[in-house]
């Protein structure tokens, strides 16, 4: 196929004094979508065309990823309203529905590394980073950074560096 597909991913994040939908209204939302006669591709469709009216909270998001039942809809409707959360540092509220490891990874290319970034709470966070992408090396200069912070021993674990010619560097401290 000769299709070109990609995400366009802004790095605007809500303003500090954002508009969040109430509980009671988010709630009203999904009830009305779940009961409505559509495929989850269209609910996903309607969700996507009125996404710039509102932000949300991280608790929200946890509700809204488990209305979908695939990888590829829970995918769609986190990439529409990840930068639309207004409390990041509950991010791990939401991240906990993403248990497969292989699509945690989808959400982090398709999002961008940096952006995807658990900046509140990095613990129990994985990433296999290439340092040729200079998103990936980015990530990778900011657990550096968040270890130089905390007292040793920090908090990275189970780390390796693969050469290009697949060994492994024992990294000596």
């Amino acid at each position: 196929s000769r299709n070109f597909e990609f995400d366009f991913i802004s790095n605007l994040r809500p303003a500090r004094k954002a508009n969040v939908l109430s509980d009671e209204l988010w709630e009203s939302i999904l009830v009305n979508v779940h009961a409505s006669q559509c495929t989850p591709e269209q609910r996903i469709l309607v969700l996507r065309s009125i996404s710039h009216e509102f932000f949300l909270r991280s608790v929200h998001m946890r509700a809204l990823i488990g209305y979908f039942k695939t990888e590829r809809q829970r995918s769609e409707v986190f990439i529409i309203f990840y930068l639309r959360i207004v409390d990041m540092h509950n991010a791990k509220m939401f991240r906990v529905r993403f248990e497969n490891v292989a699509e945690v990874t989808k959400l982090q290319e398709r999002l961008g590394y940096a952006t995807f970034f658990p900046f509140f709470q990095p613990e129990n966070a994985k990433f296999e980073l290439d340092l040729a992408v200079y998103d990936q090396r980015l990530c990778a200069s900011m657990f550096v950074q968040l270890a130089l912070k905390e007292k040793y021993p920090h908090n990275i674990h189970d780390y390796g560096y693969r050469r290009v010619d697949g060994t492994e560097d024992p990294m000596p401290l």
